[in-house]
């Protein structure tokens, strides 16, 4: 069993959801017009800033791709991690990993890194752990790094949320990030997959034969 930041954040929303999709694999995923444009736009930023291609058609956002991609330092774009239950990096296909995870773009320059994700859709609910988690594997393949200014780039409305990860944090932090993969290890072993209700479960959850789903909270 190998966990990612987005199957970690599911299971933490409700455990019977990440059976049913996950596990079950009872709703595969569906592409939407938003997530095509969203893999059309990551992709013209990865060929922007790793091979300075020019760019083949208009997005918003794309002053922020022109800027990042003449800072100074090592650009990695699409960068897959994965680490092991000893918080090692593992190759991405690795079975021993535990976690992992493919970030949009790391700048590493001297001991200070940038970890980059692009976002297309919406920035109402901005949600910076997945920048932590990131940082926290990149302190591990990049042992120079000590300081991690990460960023949740919305393109579409300018707007930048931050988040700094120090290596002298890290220790602490990934004790919290181990007990969310226990935890989901935990059910696995036990076969629980209780559901927790909340306002996604009026017309947000794919689990329509859950007897929560289209309830109020």
């Amino acid at each position: 069993m190998t966990l990612s930041y987005s199957a970690l954040k599911q299971f933490s929303t409700c455990p019977r959801q990440y059976h049913a999709v996950r596990v079950l694999k009872h709703y595969p995923f569906q592409e939407t017009e938003a997530t095509m444009w969203g893999k059309r736009v990551h992709k013209a930023a990865e060929l922007r800033v790793r091979d300075n291609t020019p760019f083949d058609f208009d997005f918003p956002g794309q002053d922020v791709v022109e800027a990042l991609a003449v800072l100074p330092g090592d650009k990695y774009c699409e960068l897959e991690m994965a680490v092991n239950d000893k918080l090692e990096m593992v190759a991405f296909d690795d079975p021993s990993a535990v976690l992992r995870g493919i970030a949009d773009l790391i700048i590493v320059n001297g001991e200070t890194a940038r970890v980059c994700d692009y976002k297309t859709g919406s920035d109402k609910y901005p949600d910076v752990e997945q920048l932590e988690l990131m940082a926290l594997m990149m302190f591990i393949k990049f042992p120079q790094v000590t300081r991690s200014h990460g960023a949740l780039l919305f393109l579409a409305t300018d707007k930048v949320v931050q988040k700094i990860t120090k290596r002298e944090d890290a220790q602490a932090l990934w004790v919290n990030w181990m007990a969310k993969v226990g935890r989901v290890e935990s059910a696995h072993e036990l076969g629980v997959w209780n559901p927790k209700t909340s306002g996604l479960c009026r017309k947000w959850c794919p689990v329509t034969t859950c007897e929560h789903n289209g309830l109020r909270d």
